[in-house]
This record gives structure tokens, C-alpha cells and sequence, in this order.
């Protein structure tokens, strides 16, 4: 390897790993902020469930959607988790 190819090697990492950086602390903030509406449309469906419910299939439902935002929400902290592991 020459030594040219090894300094534009360099200058190609030195430019590109802040973007990496930036890029990974944004994606971060864009998961915390998707969890955070998960829990808010999460309290929405907890509020309508005690609300009027015209039948139990409704319930069932409802109760459905609730415990695949819970897991949606787990995997996501997970997720964020093993982001955190890496640093």
C-alpha cells in the first residue's frame, strides 16, 4: 500500500466518523422520542379502554393493540440499551 492511499484513508475516516457520531446521537433522540409517544398513545388506549365499550370483541381488540405497543415499547428500550452497551 502506498502512502498516498493511506493519508486519503485517513482524511476519508477523520471526515466521516464525526458524521457517524452525529448520525448515531440523532437516530438515539429519534427512538427516545418514539418511545416516548408509544407511551403517550399507550395512556390513550388505557383511557378508552375504561371508557364506554360497546362489546367485548372491541375489548379484545383494544386490549391486543395495547400489548403490541408494550412490546413495541420493550423492544425499542432494548434496542436503546445495547446502543448505550456500545459506546
Amino acid at each position: 500500500m502506498n502512502i498516498e492511499n493511506k493519508e486519503t484513508n485517513l482524511e476519508s475516516l477523520m471526515t466521516n466518523f464525526p458524521k457517524a457520531i452525529i448520525t448515531t446521537k440523532l437516530e438515539v433522540a429519534n427512538y427516545d422520542l418514539i418511545i416516548s409517544n408509544l407511551d403517550i398513545l399507550n395512556t390513550e388506549f388505557e383511557k378508552l379502554i375504561f371508557e364506554k365499550i360497546e362489546n367485548d370483541n372491541e375489548f379484545f381488540n383494544l386490549k391486543k393493540i395495547e400489548k403490541g405497543i408494550k412490546a413495541l415499547q420493550d423492544d425499542l428500550k432494548i434496542f436503546l440499551g445495547s446502543l448505550d452497551n456500545e459506546k
